[in-house]
């Protein structure tokens, strides 16, 4: 009876710690999906340029670009998502596992 017990603690502990690993990859993929998008696209960008695009303020070649940003934001909290999939062991260090912003995407944040 006290193994089963102690076989029992053990387990839950284990499932505790599994938890608590998959919670922390979690924080980790999200911060770094984050700090990636906001390199390209810091807070004030993003506002000024949603401002802009409400505004109808952007020409529509900006128009284009900026829709391709935020497919490309969508791309990127794709790959998040997936990343934090119970058994994905890819590294969220690693450039190779994200997608990279088209130059034009790069530019048109660089200007607001």
């Amino acid at each position: 009876m006290r193994v089963e017990r102690d076989a029992a603690r053990v387990a839950a502990a284990e499932a505790r710690a599994a938890v608590a690993r998959q919670e922390g990859r979690r924080v980790i993929v999200n911060d770094e999906c984050r700090r990636r998008i906001v390199a390209v696209v810091d807070e004030a960008a993003q506002l000024n340029l949603a401002g802009a695009a409400a505004g109808d303020l952007l020409t529509a070649s900006q128009v284009i670009v900026y829709k391709a940003g935020l497919a490309w934001i969508t791309a990127m909290r794709g790959v998040a998502e997936a990343m934090k999939e119970p058994g994905d062991n890819r590294d969220p260090s690693d450039d190779a596992h994200w997608p990279a912003p088209s130059a034009e995407v790069v530019a048109l944040a660089g200007a607001f």
